[in-house]
């Protein structure tokens, strides 16, 4: 009763609405005193169902808020811990804030770290009653509070080593294993985030390998800058912690509280001494079945035959008040875990207060008062849950999180009307971020700023697309057929954009305007723009298969991708203004898009962007141009794909040899060797009939070249005289 009275009075809303019903608690408790003499065995047994459910609801709630924790401290030092080679790189200071969040975090068993050449810290707090690893026979001294464990790889040799220290952070003494195995690379825990570069939570509950008792880990992986694994982090729940919980909260002297998972083993018990299947690393949990006291078993065939939540069990000629209380659904979807927790009081304990009180007065008031302050708590979640509800919906507005609808399950009717009120925000703020930039509109919530006029100068890779001979494609359709048909074309490439960390600036007809690098930061630009046109070009793949057996038209579209500086900002007026860019680099890219149609290209880029991406992608020089209303040429490439990426992207063995043998007939192409340039042309006609266009206008070059050959200062800048 206690932890629920503190749960109560810690929030201020609850502690405010307990203070308002104090008068009608007096006159509540009087009136209960009263009437308990005469209430019978039926009504009692229901308030010890209503008594226990609630108890054990707060328990569950406690329970799931401490399985979070390890998921907090991971990313709570994947954020803060700089990337490292060697666990000999981490400074004194930053061990000394490891070793304070163990005691923040005082429920965990302990957290860790690995890293790629196999080094690993370990953090953990020592249980009473473990032993020591050089002398297992050896129980660790009483005045031991945790350990810290090193594994250090150098000249291909482990050494491990063990740190045990009292709770004042003095180091008691210490162990060393000079051959250790240890590796964390060969961990589950260390393999699956790395491969999934996400969060992992252990499957099933495992022995660790620095605690001699079962343990559930979380881990996730570390990340550099360019999205690489440099290491991984993990924390551990004890079990042995979430079956001391149970023990220090049971009911009565008696109760008997245990965990359950959806293979009817026992996760956690008050039953301290438990056992476990197996030994070591084979350690597992017991079913139900293998347990030797049968009051666990012939409770749940009960809970499966009965399908009741509460009920009476009789076993052993003792009868039992039997309370089945699942974890929320959340829970199971954040840990993929299904548990229930049981509880079993013995019908004589629950009931000893109120036998001694037909003796007593004094022990009518107590259990009038314990009802009555179950009653307060009900009535103060009822009306504190709502708002507890729109705050949390509030957090996730701010966070740009509109999935769902804000339901307020209350009867105040101001309550209500703060839902509906919040509801309209949540679609007007959805509806909002589809005229701006997301990422701009979250940045201005976060300073709480209004929008200012002005721009700043930022190098940028600025992208354009446009479908080839939409006007054609449009006459022939009525107007909503079009306007859905290019809805469907936008949605898959903006997604897309988006995706790869894009800025859309506009929708020009039936082109699109994008940027990498505004409003916020983005040192690897190019790449993803690069990789949002060929996975575009991929997407309309689909697309276009889909609608030709439709008999829908199909939509090809040709894309210019160019980095360079621009000025970019909020631009227009006080009454309306657009966040946008402008410079010569955004009519370059606006240029390569239309080069496409002289190449019979779907994709070309500038030098600029090629100098970026070259050793991540596959790209073909085209030529130098100069586009029109340019006099200087630049060398433009068609990109063809992504190399170490997806099947459907990267490059064939063909396309790397077409490219290798087309650069070299170029070069001499740029040296006047028409002759050469010719013949190397010549050989790669057919190779890759997508290709031929290209390869045709540069036979048709050299041909012309060799018959009328240009003036000596020719420098293979082709002038384009239409955009």
């Amino acid at each position: 009763m206690k932890r629920i009275f503190s749960y109560v009075v810690r929030n201020d809303l609850k502690t405010y609405i307990i203070k308002e019903v104090m008068v009608l608690f007096l006159i509540t408790v009087t009136l209960i005193a009263a009437y308990s003499s005469y209430q019978n065995k039926r009504a009692l047994t229901q308030f010890s169902h209503d008594y226990v459910s609630k108890y054990t609801e707060s328990l569950v709630d406690t329970i799931e808020a401490v399985m979070h924790e390890p998921s907090e401290l991971s990313d709570l030092i994947a954020i803060w811990l700089p990337k490292i080679q060697s666990v000999s790189e981490i400074k004194t200071e930053e061990i000394v804030y490891l070793r304070h969040l163990l005691k923040v975090f005082y429920s965990l068993s302990g957290f860790h770290f690995g890293l790629e050449n196999g080094d690993i810290m370990h953090f953990h707090t020592i249980t009473e009653g473990d032993y020591q690893q050089t002398n297992p026979k050896e129980k660790l001294p009483l005045n031991v509070e945790y350990c810290i464990v090193t594994v250090q790889h150098q000249d291909g040799k482990a050494k491990e080593i063990w740190q045990y220290f009292n709770k004042n952070d003095k180091l008691i003494f210490e162990e060393t294993i000079p051959n250790s195995n240890h590796d964390p690379r060969l961990k589950d825990w260390y393999i699956a985030p790395k491969a999934s570069k996400g969060m992992y939570i252990s499957p099933t509950i495992k022995m660790g390998s620095f605690v001699r008792n079962l343990i559930i880990a979380t881990s996730r992986p570390f990340l550099d800058a360019k999205n690489n694994v440099w290491g991984v982090v993990a924390a551990n729940i004890d079990m042995r912690h979430i079956s001391q919980f149970l023990k220090e909260n049971i009911v009565s002297t008696n109760t008997l509280m245990f965990i359950l998972n959806d293979e009817e083993q026992v996760v956690a018990s008050s039953n301290l001494e438990l056992p476990m299947a197996g030994m070591g690393e084979e350690a597992r949990l017991l079913t139900l079945k293998e347990l030797e006291d049968s009051v666990y078993s012939a409770a749940y065939q009960n809970y499966k035959t009965q399908k009741r939540e509460h009920f009476e069990l009789v076993h052993n000629n003792n009868t039992y008040i039997a309370n089945f209380t699942r974890f929320k659904e959340s829970f199971d979807d954040a840990f993929g875990k299904k548990w229930t927790l049981v509880t079993l009081v013995p019908f004589n304990e629950i009931f000893s207060v109120f036998l001694q009180s037909q003796q007593d007065n004094f022990g009518i008031y107590i259990f009038a008062f314990i009802l009555v302050l179950l009653r307060i708590i009900i009535l103060s979640r009822k009306l504190s849950d709502p708002i507890e509800e729109l705050t949390e919906e509030a957090i996730k507005i701010r966070q740009f999180q509109f999935e769902g609808e804000v339901k307020t399950d209350s009867k105040i009717k101001e309550v209500k009307a703060l839902g509906q009120t919040m509801q309209a925000l949540k679609v007007s703020l959805k509806s909002f971020t589809k005229y701006m930039p997301q990422r701009l509109v979250m940045r201005l919530l976060e300073k709480n700023q209004d929008i200012q006029l002005g721009g700043e100068s930022k190098k940028l890779t600025i992208f354009f697309s446009d479908v080839a001979g939409f006007t054609t494609v449009s006459e022939g359709m009525a107007p909503q057929t079009l306007m859905t048909h290019i809805s469907d074309y936008f949605e898959q490439l903006t997604q897309i954009i988006i995706q790869q960390n894009g800025t859309i600036d506009k929708y020009i007809g039936d082109a699109i305007m994008a940027f990498w690098g505004a409003p916020d930061d983005d040192p690897l630009r190019s790449f993803h723009a690069c990789r949002a046109a060929l996975l575009c070009q991929h997407a309309l793949k689909a697309l276009n298969a889909n609608w030709s057996r439709q008999g829908k038209s199909v939509l090809n579209t040709r894309m210019g991708i160019h980095c360079g500086e621009v000025v970019v900002g909020n631009m227009g007026s006080s009454e309306r203004m657009n966040y946008t860019l402008i410079g010569d680099a955004v009519n370059l890219s606006s240029r390569l898009e239309g080069t496409n149609k002289f190449y019979g290209t779907n994709i070309i880029i500038s030098h600029a962007v090629y100098e970026e991406i070259k050793d991540d992608f596959l790209c073909r020089i085209m030529d130098i141009v100069a586009v029109k209303g340019k006099n200087q040429g630049i060398k433009i490439y068609e990109l063809l794909g992504q190399r170490n990426a997806e099947d459907y992207l990267a490059p064939t063995t063909e396309q790397e040899n077409f490219v290798t043998a087309f650069d070299k007939a170029f070069e001499f192409y740029l040296k006047m060797n028409w002759a050469k340039a010719l013949s190397g042309f010549e050989k790669l006609l057919g190779v890759i009939p997508t290709y031929d266009e290209t390869v045709k206008s540069y036979i048709e070059r050299c041909q012309t070249y060799i018959k009328t050959p240009p003036s000596d200062d020719w420098d293979g800048v082709y002038h384009l005289t239409s955009k």
